[in-house]
This record gives structure tokens, C-alpha cells and sequence, in this order.
């Protein structure tokens, strides 16, 4: 489990922005929140560059369409890891 904290001006930013959200979903139909969803989802790789101080770091992502492990528990794993 992760944890998160937020001061409480955060968390209720977060929270009326999922708030939102929902009662937009839930106003639509079927289709509409299938379509919302595809058109939601990344289209190309996650990729991003970080310069921190004079080196510039590039991150890139690849997804395995036969990977044994979803995206979260990965991430579990590598966090649970990185704790140790």
C-alpha cells in the first residue's frame, strides 16, 4: 500500500476534481463513457526529460503486451524493493 498525504486544501482539490469527474461519467451513456475512456488512454509511450542541474535525464516507457504483472503491481514491487 502506498500512502499519500495532502494538506487538506489538496485533498479537497483532489477530491472535487475526481467529484467531478464521476458525475460527469455518470451523466453519460454507455458509448459515451467507452469513447471517453479510449480517448482517455495515452496514444504514444509515456516519455519525458528532467534536467537536474547540467545533465538531462530521459525517461521512457515500454509496455509488454505479454507481461506477467499489471502496471500496478509492478510498481508495488519496485517501490516494496526501493524500500528495503
Amino acid at each position: 500500500m502506498i500512502k499519500l498525504e495532502l494538506v487538506k486544501a489538496d485533498y479537497d482539490y483532489v477530491n472535487n476534481l475526481l467529484t467531478a469527474q464521476i458525475e460527469k461519467l455518470k451523466s453519460m451513456t454507455s458509448e459515451q463513457r467507452i469513447e471517453w475512456y479510449n480517448n482517455s488512454l495515452f496514444s504514444k509511450p509515456i516519455n519525458f526529460t528532467k534536467q537536474i542541474d547540467n545533465t538531462i535525464y530521459t525517461v521512457n516507457t515500454h509496455f509488454n503486451a505479454t507481461a506477467n504483472e499489471s502496471v500496478n503491481e509492478k510498481i508495488v514491487r519496485i517501490l516494496e524493493q526501493s524500500s528495503k
